[in-house]
């Protein structure tokens, strides 16, 4: 399907592991036949992941420039912080 997506020029739909039984839910519905509730769920998804966009756009233009990695890690204002160990707390404010 992404394949699919990026063919277009457009950005695929994330699968995120927490939505992962509902996007099964919804693939299992279009195999016996019901297309809509597959689309609705990829346009939910879509929707989902522009509001993201949108919200990050935002802090960025704002000058809040922080990013949380796969690993753990996290970019706040150029700087990498490694994933936490431990107790190790980094003087990051999560709100920004």
């Amino acid at each position: 399907m992404a394949y699919a997506y990026l063919r277009k020029g457009e950005t695929p739909p994330i699968i995120t592991t927490e939505g992962r039984e509902n996007y099964i839910a919804a693939l299992e519905e279009a195999d016996r036949g019901d297309l809509k509730v597959f689309s609705d769920h990829l346009g939910d998804l879509a929707t989902a992941q522009l509001r993201s966009l949108n919200v990050m756009t935002k802090r960025v233009l704002a000058g809040h420039h922080r990013l949380t990695h796969a690993n753990g890690g996290v970019t706040d204002n150029k700087t990498y912080y490694p994933p936490s160990r431990a107790d190790t707390d980094y003087d990051i404010d999560p709100g920004d």
